[in-house]
């Protein structure tokens, strides 16, 4: 009689593979205000800086691509960029999708600390200001085909290696990624669709855990900062770094990352 064994353990690895998704590292330590910041924000549309600024951690994921994104519903630019004008058909339906967590396998683009805006009540510290990050499915997507996934203050504010510096270094060293986190509709950024820097407004935001491919299997980031010496990424030829596999080649990384340095 033919043994099955293997085939079971194989169905096996590969649920254990899906269950090893970290859906959150540290969350923040409060729902509330973050720096005298309530989640409403300051000016904007309050129905959008709420989600925006969701402290909870996902209760489960569920894969997502950027391709993927780029299908989900969408409201035409003509109905405005304040939600309270939506058709509640409309609304229903991004609400609905906006309720998912979801895990994105791919690579960085590009990572920008960004400046005061509504969400975040125009403070002017760096500590109160998002990070962008434009990330694709393959190697070499560049801009015109992202999505961008985005790190709030108050998740930051917990894992402080979640900075603008230590992302771009993904980039550079052309790691394969997996970034968890809540999808969001963000409507207030047609024009960056139209001048090619995105291509949907369905992000991940805010984020919940971002983990890099190592040999050794996914790997938190601030774990693996902590594992080359506080020197993130740029250290993979030294051997106390953990090895990254799926790597990007240094000629997708050109490709990619052409002109990403002038993008908002």
């Amino acid at each position: 009689m033919r043994r099955r064994w293997p085939k079971v353990a194989l169905l096996l690895a590969l649920a254990c593979c899906f269950c090893a998704v970290a859906i959150a590292q540290t969350p923040p330590k409060s729902s509330g205000p973050f720096d005298g910041c309530a989640v409403e924000g300051v000016g904007g549309d309050p129905d959008l800086n709420t989600p925006k600024n969701r402290s909870v951690e996902p209760d489960a994921v569920s894969k997502i691509t950027v391709a993927q994104m780029r299908k989900l519903p969408k409201v035409p630019r003509s109905d405005g960029k304040d939600r309270s004008a939506w058709p509640n058909s409309l609304a229903d339906r991004i609400e609905a999708q906006e309720k998912q967590s979801v895990f994105f396998i791919g690579y960085v683009i590009h990572a920008k600390a960004e400046g005061k805006e509504s969400s975040n009540c125009q403070l002017t510290a760096a500590k109160d200001h998002d990070v962008h990050v434009y990330v694709g499915d393959g190697p070499d997507d560049d801009a015109s085909s992202s999505a961008i996934v985005e790190v709030t203050p108050r998740w930051r504010n917990t894992n402080p290696t979640w900075n603008a510096a230590e992302i771009q270094q993904l980039v550079t060293s052309g790691a394969q990624v997996r970034i968890t986190g809540f999808l969001l509709y963000d409507q207030e950024h047609w024009d960056m669709i139209s001048k090619g820097q995105r291509s949907t407004l369905w992000e991940i935001h805010p984020i919940t855990n971002i983990e890099v491919q190592t040999k050794s299997g996914w790997m938190e980031l601030s774990s693996y900062v902590g594992a080359t010496g506080g020197q993130g990424l740029l250290v993979q030829n030294s051997a106390a770094a953990p090895h990254l596999i799926n790597v990007r080649t240094p000629a997708q990384t050109q490709a990619a990352t052409r002109g990403a340095d002038q993008l908002p």
